[in-house]
Order: C-alpha cells, then structure tokens, then sequence
C-alpha cells in the first residue's frame, strides 16, 4: 500500500485509506476535480461539511430506524418526534448525522434560511405513509440490507458500496431483490445520466459479487417529490463494468503518476493507454489539478482552496519571473515611518 508522506512528499508502505478502496464517491470527486480529491482523500483536511450532505445522511438514518422491528412506531408522530431528536442533536453538535454513538461533525449552513427540520418532518411524514404495508408485510416483504457496506474485489481493485435499501421482489422471489436509492434532492436525472450513473453500476456489481446473480431491478427513490416518486433505472451489462474497470485503472495510475512525479514509465502508461477520464491529454504529467465547474458552489474545500491557489501562485519560478519585473520610474514609493524613501518621477511629457 502506497501512501503520501508529507514531510518528504514521496510515496511510502503504509495503509493509508486512500489506497484501501475506490468508491463511487471517491471516482467521482477524482473526475470533478482533482485538486479536491487531494484534499479529501491525501492531505485528509478537516473542514465543516455543508448542510445538504449531513441533512441527507440524517434522513437516511431515519430511514434505516423505521424499519428496525425494536423502534415498534405505532404512530406517524413517534417517528417524526425520533427524528426532531436526532437532528437537533446533529445541529448542537451532539452526535453525527449517521446515529447516536456517532462523533460529533461541524456544519456549514450555506442557506441559513432553509428550514431542514420542517423539510424532513414533511418527508418522513410521506415516507411513513408509503412504508407502513411494508413495514405490517401487507404489500410486499420487509426490506433487506438498509444501509449495508458491502467491500469486494473487482479486477484486482478494492471496492466498497453502501447499499440504501434491497426491496424483495415479491414473496414468492424473496431471494429477487430490487435495490433503491434514496434521493433528498429535487432534480430528476436525465435519461443519459440513468443508463450511465456509475453509482448504480457500483450497486449492481456488488450485488452480482454477493448474491451471483444481477439484481431484479434498480430504482431512484425521490423522497422530496410528492408521495415519494420512484424512478426504474436501466439494468446494467457487461459494458458498464468494462467501463467501470477502466475507470478504475485510469484512476489509480493518476493518482499514483500524480503522487509519483519521477516514474516516468507511468505517466508514460498514462498517456498512451487510457481513455482520459481523469487526465487531459495536454497534460504532460498527471498532477492535482483545480477544476472549476458548478460543482464548486457546494464544495466543502471552497476556503481551503482559495487559500491553496494563493500559495500555489508564489511557487518559486513565479517569484523568480517576479523578481525579473522592474517597476517604471513613474512609480511613487509610499514613505514608510522611519525610513527615508526616494521619490522618484518622470518629467511629465508636454502635449500640445
């Protein structure tokens, strides 16, 4: 296992998470824009998480309690009270957004007019009323798996996915799942973003690892829409993985030829063998570069790397250029206490 040290800014033998698995989130963030990758995933920087992240983890978490059989919510209200109680301790800083014995997070509340907890009252409150022939067995079986980390291994690459919920199919087929997403957010994907969301392909993969078959079926569940909307995604095919295990290749020689400037022969790989995923070909080296997109209104690392960027402008070949630059006699040196300054001026040209 490969790391970053630091203070010598090589690779080092060590087990450092960065290299102990790939993720859809970790691909994605490498994709979006490396120079946050850096900061999340090798520099591991500490920064308060934006409020959408957490309130989104907080509702999965809701999610997961209504259907553990011990919590008996009898009443909508019972459920919606648990849930006031949760995200105020979130909120006060009393635990994490993933449950009770959780640690403590900071957040960053980028609306502070937006009431999340009316919000998530409002969403649970629909979310009971779909969920409750479920939770009697009266529709369908109880759901399986909520909010289950599966690791596996695909082309000699270490994987991990999350599973939000696996719906048997039906009572009949209770070895047939369906696996959900659950989605906070307003915005539909598109038809394009469906058939290519590298997150289901994550979901099906594991699921063909676990159970050696391919999912009954793959939904998005819009829990803000109204009466929960759900979306049917595309199943996936041998396509998607090959894609997939291109990406990760492609990836792990980035960060690798980016964290190992003098292998030469990798970055040679990299520009000769891969699709550029990650990588622009007139890059000559693979490096942690910033990316600007609509991503950055929701990045966490926006004040790291404003700061970053100011750093990275004085590096030494920019202050050597600086150093070449004379300033035009016509400048006025400003008089400093206790220095004696030179002032000097150009005689000034007469215009007719």
């Amino acid at each position: 296992m490969n790391t970053l040290n630091k203070s010598s800014g090589c690779l080092q033998r060590s087990d450092s998470r960065l290299w102990r698995h790939w993720s859809e989130s970790k691909l994605k963030r490498l994709h979006q824009c490396p120079l946050a990758f850096r900061f999340a995933y090798v520099d591991k920087i500490s920064v308060p998480q934006g409020v959408e992240k957490v309130f989104g983890g907080a509702i999965h978490w809701a999610c997961k309690m209504f259907f553990r059989p011990k919590m008996g919510y009898e009443t909508p209200q019972k459920f919606l009270n648990t849930f006031i109680h949760f995200w105020q301790g979130v909120c006060e800083g009393r635990h994490g957004q993933d449950g009770f014995n959780r640690p403590q997070i900071e957040i960053r509340f980028r609306k502070p007019k937006q009431d999340y907890l009316g919000l998530g009252i409002n969403l649970l409150r629909s979310f009971y009323e779909i969920n409750q022939p479920y939770l009697e067995g009266s529709f369908l079986p109880r759901p399986e798996l909520l909010e289950k980390t599966f690791a596996f291994r695909f082309r000699g690459f270490p994987l991990r996915v999350r599973w939000d919920r696996l719906q048997p199919a039906s009572f009949d087929a209770q070895e047939n799942h369906i696996i959900y997403d659950y989605k906070t957010g307003l915005s539909e994907p598109g038809a394009i973003e469906q058939r290519f969301d590298l997150q289901f392909t994550f979901y099906s993969l594991a699921y063909l690892k676990r159970f050696g078959r391919p999912p009954a079926g793959l939904a998005l569940w819009l829990l803000q829409s109204q009466g929960g909307k759900t979306i049917e995604i595309p199943a996936r095919s041998q396509e998607h993985y090959l894609d997939l295990a291109l990406q990760l290749e492609e990836a792990a020689r980035f960060v690798e030829g980016a964290l190992l400037p003098d292998s030469a022969e990798k970055t040679c790989l990299l520009a000769r063998q891969t699709a550029h995923y990650y990588c622009l070909p007139p890059m000559p080296q693979p490096h942690f570069i910033r990316i600007e997109g609509p991503q950055c209104r929701y990045c966490d690392f926006d004040a790291v790397c404003a700061e970053f960027a100011l750093d990275d402008f004085r590096n030494p070949q920019v202050l050597r250029e600086l150093e070449n630059i004379r300033p035009d006699s016509e400048v006025i040196q400003l008089a400093i206490p206790g220095l004696k300054v030179k002032r000097q001026r150009r005689h000034p040209t007469h215009r007719p």
